[in-house]
């Protein structure tokens, strides 16, 4: 989990796996913007940067507070969706080069403690069983 500034609103990014991600949010979802709780959830195995990107866009929705108005038209969700990339591509792009490197890197240390307490639980189930051999 980090904090990330976007249009001065503090977001959470959260990098749950798999399990944990169906249990919560109960959908087959790769990644969810929850913009009351101002927090975007990620699936482990689906960190990819275009998911990030993604994302962002809701984020950016969200924080130019399109969520509060009742009778968007089309017209007026592509004007948004323009001026957002008019004014925030290169914060959008900014924002997503970041996001990904500390989630493929949250993701990696994750792995790293899987792999130690795989190698661990080996190594104490090798000496168990060479314990237990009885000796000549």
């Amino acid at each position: 989990m980090f904090k990330i500034r976007i249009k001065d609103i503090e977001w959470t990014v959260k990098l749950q796996n798999d399990e944990e991600y169906f249990n919560m949010h109960e959908d087959d979802s790769l990644a969810l913007t929850n913009r009351n709780e101002l927090v975007v959830y990620f699936r482990e195995s689906a960190v990819v940067k275009r998911i990030v990107t993604h994302e962002l866009m809701h984020v950016y929705v969200a924080s130019c507070c399109v969520g509060s108005t009742t009778n968007t038209t089309i017209d007026d969700a592509e004007e948004i969706c323009a001026e957002i990339i008019e004014y925030h591509i290169d914060d959008i792009i900014k924002h997503t080069r970041e996001i990904y490197a500390k989630l493929v890197k949250l993701k990696n240390i994750r792995s790293n403690k899987s792999l130690r307490t795989k190698k661990t639980k080996s190594l104490r189930t090798k000496k168990t069983k060479a314990q237990k051999k009885p000796k000549k």
